[in-house]
């Protein structure tokens, strides 16, 4: 029925699990309870949010299947060395966005982020 991931999350106390069914990513709990439904191309990133792939492009959904970064970058990644912070890749163009601070910090206008 499902496939996909091995590994688990914490959730409101409970564990999750991100799977595939049909092809498509959600997350489950251990209940087989849908956390998030079965509609994207793949997830990954799990930790306050959640970054996802849709119709090609990557954005980034909370735990309520909410967009909080639209469906319209390349790629997301979280800097796990400077959280709580997120790159944005869009058109071989680079930004970083602040999840505290609900804000752009570095547009997605560079061709390389400063160090």
């Amino acid at each position: 029925m499902y496939s996909g991931y091995s590994t688990s999350h914490k959730f409101n106390n409970k564990l999750i699990v991100p799977l595939a069914k049909n092809e498509k990513f959600g997350i489950i709990d251990t209940e087989e309870n849908i956390i998030i439904p079965f509609e994207y191309e793949y997830i990954w990133g799990i930790g306050k949010y959640i970054c996802a792939q849709k119709d090609g492009k990557a954005g980034i959904i909370d735990f309520n299947n909410n967009v909080i970064l639209p469906f319209e970058y390349d790629d997301i990644h979280l800097d796990e060395d400077n959280l709580p912070y997120y790159y944005l890749e869009k058109d071989d163009l680079t930004g970083l966005y602040d999840f505290e601070q609900k804000q752009m910090v570095i547009p997605v206008e560079l061709t390389t982020l400063p160090v």
